[in-house]
């Protein structure tokens, strides 16, 4: 006996919208295509079965030296994925720390050989574009955004203090805030909105506009 999925719903569960038809992506330009992709704060890059690269957005061009110097490690996942097909997640130790990267296998492109798709893991909880725009709609202030993205960076309320000269109270008292105007409980509730917000790069005049210089003193 077959069975009927949508009897087997539960009451409770949302009513799902209806997935809108979609034109044919093979129409649009890859110009277009790359554009997309290059707008995502996730390195997305595309090898053979060599794991020689075809094709890298703008985060993973940044982040393409980190991948070289671990080439030995993913040469073993990169070959087992466009062979076997298996998807593995691989934790490649460097200069900078620990970064992980996940290795999946994708059908074979017009008859050709197997491609390998490599999504490289971020270089903190968000982009400093997503975080700008997250303090802009909660209405955070000036002081109160350094410190949402020192605590993103993983910087302690005492850290804090010493690098921006203020005392652990007035840190505090910053967190304090951006509690009330996150609607969070705890940092760890914070942390975790923040890892939820969508993965936008910045473009060249965006890192301008939230990345502006230094004051000169006085």
């Amino acid at each position: 006996m077959s069975l009927n999925l949508e009897t087997a719903t539960p009451s409770h569960a949302p009513a799902r919208a209806p997935m809108p038809a979609m034109g044919d992506v093979a129409a649009l330009p890859a110009q277009l295509l790359r554009h997309v992709l290059d707008h995502i704060d996730y390195g997305i890059a595309c090898v053979d079965d060599s794991g020689r690269l075809l094709y890298a957005n703008r985060a993973a061009r940044e982040s393409w030296p980190r991948v070289e110097v671990a080439r030995e490690p993913l040469k073993g996942a990169i070959h087992a994925a466009s062979t076997r097909g298996t998807r593995r997640l691989v934790d490649i130790e460097g200069a900078d720390g620990r970064f992980s990267t996940a290795v999946i296998p994708l059908a074979e492109v017009g008859g050709g050989s197997s491609h390998v798709l490599l999504v490289l893991g971020k270089h903190s909880v968000c982009e400093r574009l997503s975080s700008y725009w997250y303090g802009v709609a909660r209405g955070l202030t000036a002081a109160e955004q350094a410190v949402l993205e020192e605590i993103a960076a993983g910087s302690s309320p005492r850290d804090i203090a010493e690098r921006r000269c203020v005392s652990l109270a007035t840190v505090r008292s910053h967190i304090t805030s951006l509690r009330g105007k996150t609607g969070t409980n705890n940092l760890y509730a914070l942390l975790r909105e923040m890892a939820q917000l969508p993965p936008i790069r910045c473009t060249p005049m965006e890192f301008a506009a939230v990345n502006p210089p230094p004051a000169r003193p006085m």
